[in-house]
């Protein structure tokens, strides 16, 4: 009788896990710029209004 080892499908589930963490992760980074970009444009626009009131 042969052993059949039972790494395949879990080393494929890892696989498709690991890669929608990095997915999500990546998502992540992007979200975290365009809240940084809105940041920085909200910002400026608040300096400048305050410049223009002064």
């Amino acid at each position: 009788m042969i052993k059949r080892r039972r790494t395949f499908g879990l080393t494929k589930a890892n696989k498709f896990i690991d890669r929608t963490r990095r997915r999500v992760a990546r998502k992540g980074t992007k979200k975290a710029i365009v809240n940084r970009r809105i940041k920085q444009a909200n910002t400026l626009f608040d300096e400048a209004l305050e410049r223009e009131n002064d």
